[in-house]
């Protein structure tokens, strides 16, 4: 408790809302609604109760990577959430092996900017100043990539992608 989050603003479950909104309308809360414990996760994640919320976001995974595999956009924020929580409650270390873990399921660039934007904040938190370098680069370098080639998966990100652009 009295941490604070780099970048500062309310992170959690508003901005996990913000992302599905903005990505898919409804769709992604419409399938946590499916859940019971869902109000109870977000009741404890807004009180601050990570310890309680994270276990629920553990079990939403689990259900949804069996019924629509680990690599599903839903699958994934689910892991991005869980990592944010446990940054938020100054567990890095089990963010990161958490953000590694969903990194290697990430498909589109938007997802892995996003993984990576979290690893480097997780990093850089812990005292690994060079770590977080590295991946803040690997970062810069996925969505110059993005601006290189706008095929495939590239041009479904490129309003998403723009987010992350310092222009």
């Amino acid at each position: 408790a009295g941490r604070k989050s780099v970048g500062g603003g309310r992170e959690g479950s508003q901005s996990f809302k913000a992302y599905t909104t903005f990505r898919q309308p409804n769709a992604s809360l419409q399938q946590l609604q499916m859940f019971p414990e869902y109000t109870t996760a977000i009741e404890h994640e807004s009180t601050g109760d990570y310890a309680k919320a994270i276990p629920l976001y553990q079990r939403f995974y689990e259900v949804i990577s069996s019924a629509m595999g680990s690599s599903s956009s839903l699958a994934i924020e689910l892991t991005y959430n869980a990592a944010l929580l446990q940054k938020l409650s100054g567990n890095y270390d089990r963010a990161i092996q958490t953000i590694n873990t969903s990194m290697k399921n990430a498909t589109t660039k938007v997802e892995k900017v996003r993984l990576h934007e979290l690893l480097a904040v997780c990093h850089l938190l812990k005292g690994d100043f060079e770590k977080a370098v590295e991946i803040a680069t690997r970062t810069v370098d996925i969505c110059e990539a993005h601006e290189e080639h706008n095929g495939g998966n590239d041009v479904d990100d490129a309003d998403e992608l723009a987010l992350f652009s310092p222009s």
